[in-house]
């Protein structure tokens, strides 16, 4: 008899290679024409009301409160990193609109932001002094020695840019309160009611951000850059650099470079704010 014959060694079949993981998915970003002619509607029928998509366009002008070498971010929350460390939990700016076009300065630029990343601390009629250093309130992460204002803070009632020394903020309740109170984030169309009313009307607003929906909602959570005929040529020159850093930073991002002229704006049939970029 002669010997079974061997058995056919199968060849070897190696396990099927792991499928490549799904492409991130990237925001699909609005035509600069239809960014531009929605700021512009923004503006031209923003009104005082309690919902902020209805109020007009909200800004923020780069001051000190911004990161140096990107703007759109705010300052850097250690002690060592940048001076206006303590200013990292807020960013101050105003809502404009054509019954309120005024900034509180003629020649600074800055960014749109879009009322989807828009959560207010507060806001003021008029000018609210939340650069002082009394309006600081504990930054996480910072250790009580190293805060600014020492120990004045007293519970968790300090509201960043709203408070003052540390305390529950002065909250405004009427029409007629302009002792320096702030107004609630639900207030909001009391603020706007309140800047329309006498004196006030020519001067400008002032909102307090929570800058987290701001950062979180990257790129698309700014809509626009923009500098003003009174710009200088300073400050052309830092919103141009903080446009063209911001779209190299978000590749395919249509974020459009604008002049925000409400001179322009208060005229029929023209705009306030027209593309550079």
């Amino acid at each position: 008899m002669s010997p079974p014959s061997p058995l056919p060694v199968s060849p070897h079949v190696s396990p099927p290679s792991p499928s490549p993981p799904p492409p991130i998915p990237m925001p699909q970003f609005p035509t600069t024409a239809t960014t531009v002619a929605a700021i512009n509607k923004k503006f031209a029928d923003g009104a005082a009301a309690a919902q902020p998509e209805r109020c007009g366009v909200f800004v923020s002008q780069f001051d000190i409160m911004h990161d140096a070498s990107s703007p759109w971010l705010p300052c850097a929350p250690r002690p060592g990193a940048a001076w206006c460390w303590w200013l990292s939990d807020r960013l101050s700016g105003s809502v404009i609109n054509a019954h309120a076009p005024h900034l509180y300065s003629a020649s600074l630029g800055g960014m749109i932001i879009s009322a989807s990343a828009v959560r207010l601390r507060c806001a003021f009629s008029a000018d609210g002094g939340t650069q002082g250093e009394d309006r600081a309130c504990p930054i996480a992460g910072v250790p009580p020695s190293e805060q600014l204002g020492g120990v004045w803070w007293d519970g968790d009632d300090c509201v960043p840019g709203c408070s003052v020394k540390g305390g529950r903020p002065q909250w405004c309740h009427g029409l007629g309160d302009y002792s320096g109170c702030a107004w609630e984030p639900r207030s909001l169309e009391l603020m706007l009611q309140q800047q329309a009313k006498g004196g006030l009307k020519e001067q400008y607003n002032e909102v307090v951000f929570d800058p987290a929906p701001i950062t979180a909602g990257l790129p698309t959570s700014i809509e626009a850059f923009f500098f003003q005929p009174g710009s200088s040529w300073q400050d052309r020159e830092r919103v141009r650099n903080a446009w063209q850093a911001f779209k190299r930073r978000y590749r395919g991002a249509t974020t459009p470079l604008l002049q925000y002229d409400p001179a322009q704006g208060s005229r029929d049939s023209h705009d306030a704010f027209s593309q550079f970029g």
